[in-house]
């Protein structure tokens, strides 16, 4: 089964039904709970960064019925982030899919807007996200298992190159066992 996750959000471009993939999906790949990567958010109480905590909002997701069964494959690309790359962390760490496209955003975490004078507005992150293991998940994102690119090329031609890349990549781990 292939999950096209080259938008970023909850609900398909083309449909009314909201598609939640860590409820809807996610949950149904594994028998066990997961969770997601730590989200560090600073407990700040004195200036100058003196004595800072951190609370972990994480999650966890616990296992729903049907259980899905099979091979999976979920298609990611540089428009993945947020959400989407909260969810494909858990993917990727769990070992529930694999990841075939390109690399994801690399950014993650609640935004803060601070309005500028003259109009113009600041965006950051008040979160340190990193990846299940602690590594940074900043600029490098989840690396897909199997990196494929569209080309102008195939999209004249009416292919998707992703989509072919999931199915052979889906066979050949079927064919392996």
């Amino acid at each position: 089964m292939i999950f096209d996750r080259r938008w970023d959000g909850q609900k398909r471009p083309t449909s009314d039904s909201l598609i939640s993939v860590d409820a809807d999906v996610i949950t149904r790949l594994t028998d066990a709970e997961v969770h997601s990567a730590p989200f560090c958010i600073p407990q700040i109480v004195r200036p100058d960064r003196e004595g800072w905590t951190w609370w972990d909002g994480g999650w966890p997701l616990k296992p729903k019925l049907p259980h899905f069964t099979g091979k999976f494959a979920f298609i990611v690309t540089p428009g993945v982030g947020s959400y989407g790359e909260t969810c494909m962390a858990i993917v990727d760490h769990f070992k529930l899919a694999m990841l075939v496209g390109e690399p994801t955003a690399g950014c993650n975490g609640n935004a803060n807007f601070l309005a500028m004078p003259g109009g113009g507005t600041l965006m950051w992150t008040g979160m340190r996200v990193t990846k299940h293991d602690g590594s940074q998940l900043y600029l490098h994102g989840y690396e897909p298992d199997y990196p494929v690119a569209r080309t102008i090329e195939a999209i004249k031609a009416g292919r998707d190159e992703m989509v072919k890349r999931a199915i052979a990549a889906i066979q050949a781990v079927t064919t392996e066992k």
